[in-house]
């Protein structure tokens, strides 16, 4: 009798530890909206153009990185409907390598996008007017959330007989607001 009770025991206190153990391991993930505030940013990638109209004899490429300072931005994902906004402003300072050739800047950033934003497997969309911004979800905790977005587009502008290819890579950190 005795040892009929302990055995009973010894599988009521294993059954619930398993079952305890593996409910620990199926966290449920944190919502992803709220107020986020930029801490941390970094980048880098390079810059190419082709003149294809044989206006210049080469076509030339240069490397860049860059760090983000001084943050006082704010991304606030709302939940029904799924709009965004940002604001506020961050500093970057940009290093790029042009043939050799070593520049620095300062930048300041002023932030002020909208739209919407969805999330699809493990990336987060943004909406603007042009084309969704895919964020690959780095990290997203109760307190954290990191994004990285491969850049590549174009830029055409007055300054330049050719368009600019940007290509690289761009990660942010930032911290939940309480």
């Amino acid at each position: 009798m005795m040892k009929t009770k302990y055995c009973s025991l010894l599988f009521v206190v294993t059954t619930l530890t398993i079952f305890l153990f593996s409910c620990h391991d199926e966290q449920i993930p944190p919502s992803i909206s709220g107020n986020w505030t930029l801490v941390e940013l970094n980048g880098s990638g390079t810059m190419s153009a082709e003149d294809k109209q044989h206006i210049k004899p080469d076509s030339f490429i240069y490397s860049y990185t860059y760090t983000g300072k001084d943050f006082d931005a704010v991304l606030k994902l709302e939940k029904e409907p799924d709009v965004f906004s940002e604001s506020g402003q961050y500093k970057e300072t940009r290093t790029i390598d042009s043939m050799g050739t070593i520049i620095t800047e300062n930048v300041t950033h002023i932030l002020g996008g909208n739209g919407e934003w969805y999330v699809e497997e493990d990336s987060l969309f943004f909406l603007n007017f042009i084309s969704p911004i895919k964020n690959e979800i780095l990290m997203l905790t109760v307190s954290t959330l990191k994004l990285k977005e491969n850049i590549d587009y174009y830029q055409y502008d007055g300054n330049h007989m050719f368009p600019q290819h940007f290509e690289g890579t761009e990660i942010r950190t930032y911290e939940r607001n309480q």
